[in-house]
């Protein structure tokens, strides 16, 4: 997957008196250097200067991120020894959302947790957690968005996931039956007609 981006611009004209900008490309990985980026021209076009850069900000799970395999083991030791989940299933959750494991951790281990029968790498209260505190509006949210279950294609080899993935997230958001079933027709209408996949 191409991770490049660019910025194309239409100089001022007699129409317009002021740039336009058309952000093209991007990934995940590479949004918060193409926001910078695109800041620096907007910041450039109102003769502004730039006040701090976030090079050097980590995001999100990057923030004390262990330096090396050393520091990543003991930093799971720790995390095990204070939460008393499988080291396997904290490598895991590390793996996916780097130090924001931590939270997902602590959440899990708050009540008893239980693994996806068709996603048995996923467990129902990662998902509410990423439901509860991922600003999730949508099923889709969580399928497209805040995991990588659609991306990986999860939802196309284990077609029942989009149906168990539904009732977790909609339990953990307090949504009736009804809004739990539209969104599950919803999520597959979207993978369906806009990604491309197959479901049965």
């Amino acid at each position: 997957i191409s991770r490049d981006h660019s910025i194309k611009t239409i100089l001022p004209s007699k129409e317009n008196n002021y740039p336009i900008h058309s952000l093209v490309g991007g990934k995940w990985t590479s949004f918060r250097a193409f926001s910078e980026q695109t800041t620096n021209v907007a910041l450039k076009d109102l003769n502004k200067a730039r006040q701090h850069s976030t090079v050097k900000i980590p995001i999100g799970g990057g923030h004390n991120y262990p330096s090396d395999e050393s520091a990543k083991k003991l930093w799971l030791e720790k995390l095990q020894q204070k939460f008393e989940l499988p080291i396997e299933r904290l490598k895991i959750l590390f793996e996916r959302y780097g130090t924001y494991a931590a939270d997902i951790a602590e959440f899990c281990s708050a009540e008893n947790d239980t693994l996806l029968s068709s996603l048995p790498s996923y467990s129902k209260r990662e998902l509410a957690f990423l439901a509860r505190n991922e600003k999730t509006e949508r099923l889709s949210d969580i399928l497209l968005g805040r995991t990588l279950i659609s991306m990986l294609g999860y939802t196309q080899t284990e077609p029942q996931s989009l149906a168990e993935v539904g009732e977790v997230v909609g339990q953990a958001l307090g949504w009736p039956e009804s809004k739990i079933t539209s969104e599950i027709e919803q999520a597959r209408k979207l993978l369906v007609e806009k990604h491309g996949l197959h479901l049965t």
